[in-house]
C-alpha cells in the first residue's frame, strides 16, 4: 500500500533541485521567508509543476502583465493583474501556469515566521484568506497595487539581510493586516471581534482539520488540541455550520479523496490507506454517502 509520501511534500531546496534550473534560479532569502520577483524566476521554472503538498504558506502578488493560473485542491484560480493569491500550508496544489509577461512578487513563508521575529500572537492561519473554504484572492485598485508594490519592494530589498528580520516581519505584518482588511470587506466577513465564542472555536477547529486530517480523524483529538470537551466542540460546530464536527472531518477527507481520484493514479484501496481508512469498503460507503458516487464512478466523471 502506498504511503502519504506518494503525494510529495517538497522542501524549498528539494523543489528547487527538481523543478528549476537551479544554477540560474535567484536566491530569495533564508528558509523561513523567501521572496522573488516573478519575472526573475519564470524563465527558470519547469512547467507544469507537479501535484504536491507544502508546509509553507504562499503569497502571489500580481501587479501587471498577463493572466496566470493556480490549481489548489479541485479548484483552478485565474489570477489577474492587480490581484493577490494566498495558499495556506498543507493544501494540495499543482499545475501552475505563468505567462512570461507576468510581473509582481512570489513569497514562501513558514507559519511561525512572524512570531519568531517580534510579531507576537499573530498566526498566519488567523487571516481570512488563509482559512479553509474562503476565497483566496484579494482584488486591488491601482492605488492599492502601487502601495503594495512599495511594501514588496522593501521586503525584497531586505531578503538577504539576516540582521533586519524583524523589520522584514514588520513590513509583512503591515501587508497582511491591510490585505486582510480588504479581503474581509470584499467577502463580507464579520470581524473576529464581533464573532461569538462558538464561531471562533469553529474557525480554529476547521483550521486544525485542514492541517491534521490525514492523521487526526476523531472529534476527541481536536477537542484535546483546543482544550475543550468533545461535546462542547460538537455543539459549537453544529450551531455554527449546521454540521457535526465529525461531518466536517469527513468532508475534508472526501475533498482530499476527490483530489486524489482526479489527479493521481492511486487505486481506491491505496487512497483509502492514504487517508487512514483501515477498511476500503467503509471508505467507499462513506464516499458514496457523501457524494452520490462510488470512488470509481467519480473518477470517470468529467
Amino acid at each position: 500500500m502506498r504511503s502519504p509520501n506518494d503525494i510529495p511534500k517538497y522542501t524549498h531546496s528539494e523543489f528547487r533541485y527538481r523543478f528549476t534550473q537551479k544554477d540560474k534560479f535567484p536566491s530569495g532569502g533564508d528558509g523561513s521567508f523567501r521572496i522573488y520577483k516573478i519575472e526573475d524566476v519564470i524563465p527558470y521554472l519547469k512547467f507544469p509543476l507537479p501535484l504536491q503538498r507544502s508546509d509553507y504558506y504562499e503569497i502571489l502578488f500580481v501587479s501587471a502583465g498577463a493572466l496566470s493560473s493556480r490549481h489548489c485542491g479541485l479548484k483552478k484560480y485565474d489570477i489577474k493583474p492587480c490581484q493577490i493569491f494566498f495558499k495556506a500550508a498543507g493544501q494540495i496544489s499543482s499545475g501552475d501556469i505563468y505567462d512570461a509577461n507576468i510581473r509582481g512578487y512570489f513569497c514562501l513563508l513558514e507559519g511561525d515566521f512572524l512570531s519568531r521575529n517580534g510579531i507576537s500572537n499573530t498566526a498566519l492561519s488567523s487571516f481570512s484568506f488563509f482559512k479553509f473554504g474562503q476565497r483566496p484572492l484579494v482584488d486591488l485598485t491601482a492605488e492599492e497595487t502601487d502601495k503594495f508594490t512599495r511594501l514588496f519592494d522593501s521586503m525584497h530589498a531586505l531578503r538577504e539581510d539576516a540582521g533586519n528580520r524583524r523589520l522584514l516581519a514588520a513590513y509583512l505584518h503591515v501587508f497582511l493586516l491591510e490585505a486582510g482588511a480588504l479581503h474581509e470587506q470584499q467577502e463580507n466577513i464579520t470581524a473576529t471581534t464581533n464573532t461569538s465564542s462558538y464561531e471562533q472555536l469553529t474557525s480554529k477547529f476547521l483550521d486544525l482539520v485542514n492541517q491534521h486530517h490525514l492523521k487526526a480523524q476523531q472529534v476527541n483529538e481536536y477537542a484535546g488540541m483546543l482544550h475543550v470537551t468533545p461535546n462542547y466542540l460538537n455543539k459549537a460546530v453544529k450551531q455554527t455550520t449546521g454540521k457535526s464536527a465529525l461531518e466536517q472531518i469527513h468532508e475534508m477527507l472526501i475533498l482530499e479523496a476527490k483530489v486524489l481520484l482526479k489527479q493521481n493514479e492511486m487505486n481506491v484501496s491505496e487512497i483509502a490507506g492514504y487517508l487512514s481508512f483501515e477498511d476500503p469498503s467503509y471508505f467507499t460507503r462513506l464516499f458514496k454517502n457523501r457524494t452520490g458516487y462510488t470512488p470509481l464512478d467519480y473518477r470517470k466523471r468529467e
